[in-house]
């Protein structure tokens, strides 16, 4: 667990006198916060075991979410691994309770998959409460081991590559995709692994909502393997949050495509597949979140290499229900911009907004109270003379931070710098054609990670960071990954990135219109670039309740809401361009938008676009 951070409330049990008289109920266990509407608690492995509810009304219901672990990736060699299946997601609503104590089990993500001689890879443990289980998700196969994936009662693991398997569905009900909607999302089958070696490609996991993605066979090595299948997404927790994402397939011989790496567009936490890019194979990445599968292990046939598969991640439960007492008083001031949203502005209304669009200091003077934290980092810059897009910068959002009286400091991460067209080509370092980093945003223990700075000519890779930044065209390079899944937060934050796009060229010796490929989005993957065509950039995350006539931003109302998109790549000559991803992702040769984390797109015979500057945002009721 993270340690506890000064202003942050970590506590098991009660939490203060004020929050036990909060609502009509009065409970305790695992990490409780009181919101403006509703008190959470929310149990996680290391959490007391009970929920204890000391008093309530006959009538008394709580809501609650319950969440299975994940299952581990395949690891192993010779072939790409499958991905592990996700953990069975329960939603429930009007769910009664007594005065009574409710015992809580909740399930540990399985570990990760050893590299070599492994067995069947494990499955996640199941979670119970209230009578309920949500069972486990189960082990990706591995590359050296049986060709099907295991069964399960959550999501199925995802089948080998060496031969063609089936993930088989113990149940197949479909989470929902409709935030708040009390549907059960039990298992889905793992994809179908390719038999077409040595360039083999494996099957993602399946998630809570769909199916894990089956190998493309009609694709080469690393180019097609499986997807991770679809979580269901709720909003319980008081942000909207993906639970249940199946891992990744493993790749197959020189593969940059970052759909080898696991999840689906608009979908973060999620385990990653290995990949394999110039004899160098990589393991399987852990997944974040809740439930979610581990990515499988990825394969090169020129150089053979064991790894490990990637842990899942554990399970969760999150029980809810109304606050039926006023909000304390609470006095609060800050260095950065105070917006107060007038009558009429919907969601805001009734909300006080601190932003910064710089360093500064947020000081409560008396009170406590929790807040909304939106913490988003400065994109990366765009690569040079056919150059990818740069990756946002990371988004890390925590709905529920407690805040009593002193002086937190902020600090706003700058935008990367584009790559310079004006040194030589094939120099892939930053201070060559590859745009720069973008700085990370902090608030009390909450850290943003800056954008990847994007590829530039002569097959450069886009580099790693908040979400991994477009790779340029050619030689097969490869998108950077998201650091900031992994990024620790303190108990509840959210954390947004995706990977860069790689390029889908496959001869260095191309035409001079090869395309460069997106930076990743907080809430998609960089698109990849063609042989004639290069790729936009992901996606950012929408924020309905900080659009930028609520955080007194002006300049960031058009996004309605979006941060941190990534850059779009280009082609030799601007003979094609793209567009940038939704929340200020820069489109081909023009810069990410200033506060909203975009990156900087990529650049044609010129130097790249600089990626945006971040920002941090504290919102509370009124």
């Amino acid at each position: 667990m993270a340690p506890i951070f000064t202003g942050f409330r970590m506590g098991f049990g009660r939490v203060d006198a004020p929050s036990d008289t909060a609502s009509s109920i009065s409970a305790t266990g695992g990490n409780k916060i009181t919101t403006k509407d509703y008190i959470i608690h929310t149990f996680d492995p290391t959490t007391p075991s009970s929920f204890i509810v000391s008093s309530c009304p006959s009538s008394a219901t709580v809501d609650f979410l319950l969440v299975g672990g994940g299952g581990a990736g395949g690891g192993g060699c010779p072939g790409g691994a499958g991905g592990g299946g996700a953990g069975a997601v329960l939603y429930k609503t009007s769910v009664p309770i007594s005065a009574l104590t409710y015992p809580i089990s909740i399930g540990s993500g399985a570990p990760s998959t050893p590299s070599t001689g492994s067995p069947q890879p494990p499955s996640g443990s199941p979670s119970t409460a209230f009578g309920y289980t949500a069972s486990g998700g189960a082990g990706g196969n591995s590359g050296n081991y049986t060709p099907t994936g295991a069964s399960g009662g959550g999501g199925n693991g995802g089948a080998t590559s060496s031969t063609a398997g089936t993930a088989t569905a113990t149940t197949g009900h479909p989470g929902s995709i409709d935030v708040e909607s009390p549907n059960l999302g039990w298992g889905n089958p793992g994809g179908n692994g390719s038999p077409n070696g040595p360039l083999y490609n494996a099957g993602g996991g399946g998630g809570s909502r769909t199916s894990g993605g089956s190998a493309n066979t009609s694709l080469p090595g690393g180019y097609g393997s499986g997807t991770g299948g679809q979580g269901a997404v709720y909003s319980i927790s008081g942000s909207n949050v993906w639970y249940g994402v199946g891992g990744g397939g493993g790749g197959g011989e020189e593969s940059p495509d970052p759909a080898i790496r696991g999840s689906i567009a608009g979908v973060n936490n999620n385990g990653q597949g290995g990949r394999s890019l110039a004899n160098n194979v990589s393991s399987g990445r852990n997944a974040s979140g809740y439930g979610n599968g581990g990515g499988g292990h990825g394969y090169n046939n020129s150089s053979p290499g064991c790894g490990t598969g990637g842990a899942g991640s554990p399970g969760v439960l999150i029980v809810r229900y109304p606050n039926t007492s006023p909000a304390p008083s609470y006095s609060a001031s800050s260095s950065g911009t105070i917006a107060t949203p007038s009558s009429g502005l919907q969601p805001g209304n009734g909300y006080i907004y601190h932003t910064f669009t710089g360093p500064g200091t947020f000081t409560v003077s008396s009170g406590t109270r929790d807040v909304s934290v939106l913490v988003v980092a400065g994109g990366g810059g765009g690569g040079a003379d056919v150059g990818g897009g740069g990756g946002a910068g990371g988004i890390a959002y925590n709905h529920g931070m407690t805040l009593g009286p002193g002086t937190y400091p902020v600090s706003v991460g700058s935008g990367g710098s584009g790559g310079n067209n004006a040194n030589p080509s094939g120099v892939c370092g930053t201070s060559g054609r590859t745009g720069g980093n973008g700085s990370p945003s902090t608030f009390n223990g909450i850290t943003a990670l800056g954008g990847g700075g994007a590829g530039g000519w002569s097959g450069c890779p886009g580099v790693d960071g908040g979400s991994g930044g477009g790779a340029s065209s050619n030689l097969k390079a490869g998108g950077g990954l998201s650091t900031q899944l992994t990024q620790p937060q303190p108990f509840g934050t959210v954390n947004y990135g995706n990977p860069g796009g790689g390029s889908g060229q496959n001869n260095p010796n191309a035409n001079d219109y090869a395309g460069a490929s997106g930076g990743g989005g907080a809430g998609g993957y960089g698109i990849n670039g063609t042989p004639s065509s290069p790729g936009g950039g992901g996606d950012g995350v929408q924020f309905p309740a900080f659009t930028g006539s609520l955080i007194g931003v002006p300049a960031l109302s058009p996004l309605n809401g979006y941060f941190a998109g990534g850059g779009g790549g280009t082609s030799d000559n601007n003979s094609y361009t793209s567009s940038g991803g939704a929340g200020g992702g820069g489109p081909s040769n023009t810069s990410g938008t200033a506060n909203s984390g975009g990156g900087g797109g990529g650049a044609g015979p010129t130097s790249g676009g600089s990626g945006g500057s971040g920002i941090v945002v504290i919102r509370y009721a009124a």
